[in-house]
C-alpha cells in the first residue's frame, strides 16, 4: 500500500509567540520551515531532500536527523 500525502501541504494554525504549529502530514520541510522563517523560527528536523520531504513522511520513518537532539 503506498499513502500519498502531497495534497495534505497547509499550515492550518501557526501560534509564533507559543511556538507552536499545526500542520497537515503532507507539506514538505521546506516549505513549512520558510513559512516559519517569516516570524524567526524553524522546525529542527533534517532531511536528505527537505523540498520533497513531508513532515508525515519523516515523523512514521523517525527521520529527524541528527540536529533534533540539541532542540529536545
Amino acid at each position: 500500500m503506498v499513502l500519498v500525502t502531497t495534497a495534505l501541504d497547509r499550515v492550518l494554525e501557526h501560534e509564533p509567540a507559543d511556538l507552536t504549529a499545526t500542520v497537515e502530514a503532507g507539506i514538505p520541510l521546506g516549505e513549512l520551515n520558510a513559512r516559519l522563517e517569516r516570524q524567526g523560527q524553524f522546525l529542527p528536523l533534517e532531511a536528505p531532500e527537505p523540498r520533497r520531504a513531508t513532515i508525515g513522511g519523516l515523523l512514521a520513518t523517525a527521520g529527524t536527523g541528527p540536529r533534533t537532539i540539541g532542540h529536545l
